[in-house]
């Protein structure tokens, strides 16, 4: 098996959502990969410059969850100033990224997979790809991804080394098809 990268445009990811309470009701239950992005007036993704290039996605967080309406609930619950454990959206309304993004502008986007597994793995692959392309995190990301446990996961999956000669997750195979576009 090979590695899988580029999955940023190969994922097929929903319509891009609005932040609020209706959220979590167009997710369902399962595990899901999630990303929240910026979008201009003309509800167009906006450029966000980063260390190396611009990010043309306006992706600011990416995140994973083995139970995604109860996730994405959260997320709209504090996003929006209610309590709730959601660090991007702690971190959107503590340092004031409204001022720079508001809320009326943020979509999220999501893609439904087959486990949390499948959901920590894909995470895990986004981060490093826009890390590698970027040199940077989402503006909103405050973890890199779960590598050991991914690499881990891999292993018990049959995988000697979960890492191609390049460095890069072999999920080629392990991701079900039709997420993906192909």
């Amino acid at each position: 098996m090979g590695s899988d990268k580029n999955l940023w445009d190969r994922l097929r990811w929903s319509d891009p959502l609005p932040i609020t309470n209706e959220l979590a009701r167009h997710v369902g239950d399962g595990p899901i990969v999630y990303r929240v992005c910026a979008f201009d007036d003309g509800n167009k993704p906006r450029a966000i410059p980063r260390a190396a290039g611009s990010d043309t996605t306006g992706t600011l967080d990416v995140g994973e969850s083995g139970r995604g309406s109860r996730r994405l609930r959260t997320l709209s619950r504090v996003f929006n100033g209610k309590k709730g454990s959601h660090r991007a959206a702690w971190e959107y309304r503590w340092y004031d990224f409204s001022e720079v993004f508001p809320l009326a502008q943020l979509r999220v986007q999501f893609v439904r997979v087959k486990s949390k597994e499948h959901a920590v793995a894909i995470e895990c692959q986004l981060l490093e790809e826009y890390r590698t392309e970027y040199l940077d995190r989402p503006p909103l990301n405050a973890s890199g991804g779960k590598a050991d446990a991914v690499e881990a996961w891999l292993r018990g999956q049959g995988l000697v080394e979960p890492r191609d000669d390049q460095g890069w997750l072999k999920l080629a195979g392990i991701i079900p098809a039709e997420i993906l576009i192909v």
